[in-house]
């Protein structure tokens, strides 16, 4: 036996549900932003290549082209804005705390 919910009920489930959804996706992308980015030279020519772990495991996307161009710059920008966040949740917590105020 279920209990018909009320519009409130329904509003916060559904925000719930999208909240998730969003969740997922955006960890899902940020899934493809792990390990670092770096030019490497094999002869005579560059290439992207993509690490994956501290002993240098890892794949060539391709030689430097206008697409690994642009890859290494997606790369490098989703790298700032996560840096951007840790500092700014950082100052969030120092301001909770009182430690700084505005």
């Amino acid at each position: 036996m279920f209990k018909e919910m009320s519009d409130n009920q329904r509003r916060v489930y559904l925000d719930a549900v999208q909240l998730y959804e969003a969740f997922i996706s955006a960890f899902q992308k940020s899934r493809s932003y792990r390990g670092g980015m770096h030019w490497k030279k094999a002869k005579g020519r560059q290439y992207l290549f993509k690490t994956r772990d501290r002993y240098g495991y890892g794949e060539s996307l391709g030689p430097r082209s206008a697409e690994t161009e642009k890859i290494l710059a997606a790369f490098a920008f989703f790298l700032v804005l996560r840096l951007f966040r840790r500092v700014l949740f950082n100052m969030l917590c120092m301001v909770n705390v009182g430690l700084i105020g505005f």
